[in-house]
């Protein structure tokens, strides 16, 4: 299906045929034809029972770093996303979501994307393209502690790592997939997943042109996914990512791996919290390089009352310093800083050193601050920098929302420096 918008079109009247069967009244012989449910009533039915939802985002961002010759960006954008999910009728559902991101002013003070199609090349980077796009059209099943979907759907694991949906970025990404979660035995979680299409969040309009800032990859996929809770004081996971991707084979990586994440009480009011893992990639489908790289993530923590803090390190290795770990379907904004220095992982690897603090201010303002030292894991050549990441929310009633985030990137060894800013309200319903 090489138009993304083929799937959707395809899919739609399944899920419409979902939704008014999920409407029809049982089977009653005693009923004559004239007492049954017209069609309108039924549409009626359906339209009442089932749920809408609304989230919009507006949002501005500025983005200036000390690449010569570049200016400054500065979006302001607003993401508008609506969509229907039927009741649910004997196990089938269904679901229809639209999604809208338009630059107020327009898109002439910064660039849309990292690639050749991007708008403009003299502006830094704000990956927020213009564009409407259907973003969610599903079926599913849900029946003997199964959930199976077919279609266009948001879907992610863990701590987005591997499997992410870049929820920061305003143009949400969603997968063309089949996914099936198991819960059958007792607290065991089983899923999996095969992706045959990766719609990112460069959207529609930027095309299909082969790269990694292609708005859509064509995939043949395959996730595999299983947690076991009933551990101490945490969960025991392992997962199998075979990532086959067509418009960007030299990201086309086989991922194996384990961990083991969770919290323990020490006292009333103190929790420790701790995660270790480790992965394995190498090469797949039509890669052509000879790749084996490692990647691990160790994280301390603690929690007291109205204060946290940690410590973390996390590696993306390197095969001898000409490729590193790479994690094309992660939401990589929550990972080595969200200056987005590293969306692509360095030849060398990275070896990020973490330390975050963070505390509830009065009228339940959450502020949170992390620093990054990040170096290469093999091939020398100096540090890449270090950054300071610093966020504040605020929750405002059932519906609204407000975040200001800064993050400032001191670039070592020839990297620039890089300052960004952002300040949004957001309405969910």
């Amino acid at each position: 299906m090489k138009n993304p918008l083929n799937l959707a079109l395809w899919c739609a009247p399944l899920v419409m045929t979902c939704t008014l069967t999920a409407a029809e009244p049982a089977v009653n012989t005693g009923k004559s034809a004239q007492e049954a449910l017209s069609l309108e009533d039924r549409i009626g039915k359906v339209v009442s029972s089932g749920k809408i939802n609304l989230n919009t985002r507006l949002r501005y961002e500025n983005a200036d770093s000390t690449t010569p010759g570049i200016q400054s960006a500065n979006a302001i954008t607003f993401r508008t996303r609506l969509g229907y999910t039927t009741d649910n009728w004997n196990g089938l559902k269904g679901m229809i979501e639209f999604e809208n991101v338009s630059a107020l002013g327009g898109e002439d003070n910064y660039r849309n994307a990292p690639g050749p199609s991007a708008n403009v090349f003299d502006h830094d980077v704000v990956a927020d393209p213009e564009g409407t796009e259907v973003n969610q059209v599903w079926a599913g099943y849900e029946k003997w502690d199964n959930a199976l979907k077919f279609g266009r759907q948001n879907f992610t694991l863990d701590n987005h790592r591997f499997i992410g949906n870049v929820v920061w970025r305003q143009n949400l990404q969603t997968y063309d997939a089949v996914t099936l979660i198991n819960k059958s035995i007792e607290d065991l979680t089983a899923a999996y997943g095969y992706i045959f299409g990766v719609n990112r969040i460069f959207g529609p309009e930027l095309g299909d042109a082969a790269g990694p800032a292609d708005g859509r990859w064509q995939s043949n996929s395959h996730v595999f996914h299983l947690k076991y809770d009933k551990v101490p004081y945490g969960s025991l996971v392992g997962y199998a990512y075979l990532l086959d991707l067509d418009e960007a084979p030299a990201l086309s990586t086989s991922i194996y791996g384990l961990y083991y994440a969770g919290k323990a009480p020490l006292s009333d009011a103190f929790n420790l919290t701790y995660r270790a893992e480790f992965a394995y990639q190498t090469d797949y489908a039509d890669n052509a390089a000879d790749l084996n790289a490692e990647y691990i993530h160790l994280q301390l923590g603690g929690e007291y009352q109205r204060f946290s803090g940690g410590i973390g390190y996390e590696v993306l290795g390197s095969d001898n310093a000409a490729m590193g770990f790479t994690t094309p379907l992660s939401t990589l904004h929550a990972f080595q800083g969200w200056a987005d220095m590293f969306l692509t992982t360095p030849a060398g690897g990275i070896e990020d050193y973490q330390a975050w603090i963070g505390v509830k201010l009065p009228y339940e303002i959450p502020l949170k601050a992390i620093y990054h030292d990040l170096r290469p894991q093999e091939g020398g050549g100096g540090d890449y920098g270090n950054e300071l990441d610093i966020v504040a929310t605020r929750q405002f009633g059932k519906h609204f929302s407000g975040l200001v985030k800064y993050a400032y990137f001191n670039g070592e060894s020839g990297m620039v420096d890089v300052n960004k800013f952002w300040a949004q309200v957001e309405f969910a319903f």
